[in-house]
């Protein structure tokens, strides 16, 4: 503010001069309050806002001494000498209340006389804006009512000048999304894809990926650095990855920056895994030389499919392959029999069957294998059946074919054989006559004869297949049918055999050594006469 009136007129009375032009009083008005604003910035070329108030210069123009009750004419002028234009710009100007105001004339702007307060009287000059360098007037005529010093006062404000400076945030993010199947197979490689992203608007530094694979722990965890993102970039990450785990599986994956930022995704994915599963059903134990059935199932208890399978049976050595269900192939050289099945859905179930011969006693391995074509699923089965061999003693009697006449000799066979799968040992055998019949010579083994008993001595072995062949030779010394009764005994087997035969014996009365003997009494009683 100021008062033009000071340094403006003069108090000293002097003639009026009603023709001279106005004389330029002025004074540069000082802003009723200080809006300067300071300049923020920031070091070497950081300035961010520089703010300028304008600047007001007022005049006031007119006579400088005047007579009372005569009119005078005084031009009020607001100019703003600077670069920035005022805003909301309010004179008031102090006209003294013995002054009578005539008339007001203003090349801009409002005025209006205040009507109470303390300001009463006082002319308010009101300018909506005040260009750059431009200027604007307000003329008054005025009559002096008294001879006291008039003082034109002139007082104006400005509207504050609002500052405002835009920074710039820019906020970095940080993105993590994982793509890829839901479902996966057991040991099958599977192609995932990691996308980072930056969807904020600073740059996202030092970003750094951390993986932690399906079914596996926070060990087993990967890192990778990635560097830095860009506003708005996108980079892709295309993994492989190999579940070793069956079921529902997690894939975690956590993005870390600087500034603290992070970003966390998690996969659910569900693993499939086909598994082979075998078992059989058969006999622990088997006589030799008997047929054996076995039955096979394979099956399929996992979540997937399999690929096509092949079943083998290795048998043991000596065994005789009978038959099997249908879709076999035998290997005569290795013994193996096989099929091939196709491929075995979840919770399939496929069932073979065999049959065989077992000659060798004692404990015959059995090797069963199943395994796919691509080979990664298998299971193996071994299995024993224990072979029991036992022989098995045949007993024949062969007597000779009669009617014969006794006193001829004649043979008697005992023939034991052993049909059975192993030899037998220690048999004992005895050849029985009835009275009237005689044993005279034997052929075959050692012996002892008594009252009509041929006890030979022990036969200490007789191997499976063999045959042990005896001959009894004999007389009968009376006519009738005769008997012979053979015996077999194996105490170790249990084993007690017996076999009787009969034959009939007569006499013949014309029975002479040649052919003279019967002509030998008739030759005797002719000589005698």
């Amino acid at each position: 503010s100021g008062n033009a009136a000071k340094q403006g007129f003069s108090t000293s009375q002097q003639p009026r001069n009603p023709m001279r032009p106005f004389q330029a009083v002025a004074e540069q008005a000082e802003p009723a309050h200080d809006y300067s604003t300071k300049s923020i910035a920031r070091p070497e070329s950081g300035v961010l806002q520089t703010s300028r108030q304008p600047v007001i210069v007022s005049r006031v123009e007119g006579p400088r001494s005047i007579l009372v009750g005569r009119e005078a004419t005084y031009q009020v002028t607001l100019e703003n000498t600077s670069d920035t234009p005022a805003s909301d710009l309010s004179a008031e100007i102090n006209v003294p209340e013995w002054a009578e105001l005539v008339d007001t004339m203003s090349t801009s702007g409002v005025v209006k006389r205040s009507e109470q307060g303390a300001n009463a009287g006082a002319l308010e000059w009101k300018l909506r804006e005040l260009a750059p360098h431009a200027s604007q007037a307000l003329r008054l005529r005025l009559i002096p009512r008294s001879g006291r010093p008039l003082q034109l006062g002139v007082r104006w404000t400005q509207a504050p000048i609002q500052t405002q400076t835009i920074v710039e945030v820019q906020e970095p993010k940080l993105e993590l999304a994982i793509s890829g199947p839901r479902e996966v197979r057991f040991g099958k490689a599977q192609r995932y894809r990691l996308t980072l992203r930056n969807p904020g608007t600073g740059l996202t530094e030092q970003v750094t990926l951390r993986l932690v694979p399906p079914g596996g722990d926070p060990q087993s965890a990967i890192t990778q650095k990635i560097g830095d993102l860009k506003p708005g970039e996108v980079k892709d990450l295309d993994l492989e990855l190999t579940a070793r785990e069956a079921g529902e599986l997690l894939i975690q994956a956590n993005a870390f920056a600087a500034g603290g930022l992070q970003a966390e995704t998690i996969k659910t994915v569900l693993c499939r895994k086909p598994e082979l599963e075998i078992d059989w059903r058969g006999p622990d134990k088997k006589y030799a030389g008997t047929v054996a059935a076995y039955y096979f199932r394979v099956r399929n208890p996992g979540t997937a499919a399999t690929e096509p399978v092949q079943m083998s049976l290795r048998l043991p050595a000596g065994a005789e392959f009978v038959s099997a269900s249908e879709g076999y192939s035998i290997d005569t050289t290795t013994g193996v029999v096989s099929w091939r099945l196709a491929a075995i859905d979840v919770d399939e179930e496929q069932f073979m069957q065999l049959r065989c011969k077992i000659a060798r006693p004692g404990k015959n391995d059995f090797e069963l294998i199943a395994k796919t074509n691509d080979g990664e699923l298998s299971d193996s089965k071994a299995f024993q059946t224990d072979v029991i061999a036992l022989a098995d003693l045949k007993l024949e009697v062969t007597d000779p074919q009669g009617p014969l006449p006794m006193g001829e000799s004649v043979v008697y066979e005992i023939r034991v054989r052993n049909r059975g799968t192993t030899g037998a040992e220690n048999i004992n055998i005895v050849g029985l006559f009835s009275e009237g019949i005689d044993p005279t010579t034997v052929e075959g083994a050692q012996f002892s004869l008594r009252d009509g008993r041929v006890s030979f001595h022990p036969i200490k072995s007789l191997p499976a297949g063999r045959e042990v062949l005896l001959r009894i030779h004999a007389k009968a010394s009376r006519a009738g049918t005769h008997t012979f009764r053979a015996e077999v005994n194996c105490a170790e087997l249990d084993i007690k055999l017996a076999a009787e035969e009969t034959t009939r014996f007569f006499e013949d009365e014309l029975r002479w050594e040649d052919g003279q003997t019967p002509y030998m009494a008739e030759r005797q009683s002719t000589t005698k006469r």
